[in-house]
């Protein structure tokens, strides 16, 4: 006799939700830290060329959004035929690659843009990173048909 039960346990759909929300509060944690930093201490990098980091730190935040937009594409919206936890368990990983690309992207632009003393791009780099969670959250992909 197997086991039937999917990968992720008994209730995938819980797992993703809360996977996605842990990642976007770190986002959120991440830029209030970096963002007190700014205000209160020198960056470690000062004599770096801010410039370059900037743009650096924006290159990388576009190429994150493309790739976490494009691995998005590629998650089929759930059927009739199939459960959403069979569907999860089937998509869960894909869906965590996506979110990963995209804060990935996102805390790259917060670190850059603090050593480039740039808050301009270190909010850039929290709202695109949220922007692109939002639109992959669970409940977007699950009605995703």
């Amino acid at each position: 006799m197997t086991d039937q039960r999917p990968a992720l346990g008994h209730r995938p759909q819980a797992t993703a939700r809360i996977v996605h929300a842990a990642i976007m509060v770190g986002v959120l944690v991440v830029f209030g830290v970096f963002l007190f930093l700014r205000a209160r201490m020198d960056p470690l990098a000062a004599g770096l060329a801010t410039p370059i980091l900037k743009w650096v730190g924006l290159g990388i935040l576009a190429i994150a959004a493309l790739v976490s937009y494009t691995i998005r594409a590629r998650i089929p919206g759930p059927t009739a035929n199939i459960s959403r936890e069979q569907w999860w368990a089937d998509h869960f990983g894909t869906a965590l690659v996506s979110w990963a690309v995209a804060e990935g992207g996102g805390l790259a632009a917060i670190i850059l843009g603090w050593l480039a003393e740039n808050s301009t791009v270190m909010a850039a780099g929290a709202a695109v990173a949220l922007a692109l969670l939002f639109v992959t959250r669970p409940g977007a992909l699950e009605g995703a048909v």
